[in-house]
């Protein structure tokens, strides 16, 4: 038999991992095509002319200064988006109590600490004053309610069958960090909140089976 992967969303079967989706939601992307130029009633500017066009030393500044403004407006954009993708796991961190020591480590007040696992599925992990492991954390910054999730196999394969030890750090509606644990996608997907289905099947090409 080939491997499966699979999805939590609606009912219907779809490209590549298992996908997390709010039960109701149709899942489907909107996509924006450019639509062809109509070149007839273009208006000339002149951009595709051999002739120098003459602009003043005024304009010349301002068209410097837009486009320099416009490359920092995008470099601080991207810059963000950077911040927030890193920010997660800190973020939630913090509303549990934690104090950052460093990018690998945030420690509590009552002894325990969340450490950065290197070359773990899930990588960070919560252990307690005591020393024993509480949690291991997969932070995604992505909220359930707007849109499906999708996931890794091995990931949910994980949260399925150590439902207690095994949470995504998911944002909520508002952007907050939330903790979702395998046990409470389980609790969703009784109820109805979220519905699992398979993603992707492999096909594996078997010799011994032509005749």
């Amino acid at each position: 038999g080939g491997e499966n992967e699979v999805e939590l969303g609606e009912a219907t079967q779809r490209g590549d991992d298992p996908e997390v989706r709010p039960a109701g939601g149709d899942g489907k992307s909107e996509f924006v095509g450019v639509g062809s130029v109509d070149h007839e009633n273009e208006t000339d500017t002149g951009l595709g002319s051999n002739e120098p066009q003459e602009i003043d030393a005024d304009e010349a500044t301002d068209r410097l200064n837009e486009g320099t403004e416009a490359e920092r407006r995008q470099q601080a954009d991207a810059a963000a988006v950077r911040r927030v993708r890193v920010a997660i796991m800190e973020r939630y961190a913090r509303t549990q109590g934690f104090r950052k020591e460093n990018d690998r480590r945030f420690s509590h007040k009552d002894g325990g600490w969340i450490v950065r696992a290197n070359g773990a599925r899930f990588p960070w992990e919560h252990y307690g004053a005591d020393g024993g492991l509480v949690r291991h954390y997969l932070p995604r910054e992505h909220c359930l309610e707007r849109e499906p999730l999708q996931i890794e196999a091995d990931v949910w394969r994980l949260m399925e069958t150590r439902p207690e030890i095994y949470a995504l750090i998911l944002a909520d509606i508002s952007g907050a960090p939330t903790e979702v644990t395998g046990s409470r996608l389980k609790a969703m997907q009784a109820e109805g909140q979220v519905v699992l289905f398979p993603a992707t099947y492999r096909l594996v090409f078997d010799e011994s089976g032509v005749g």
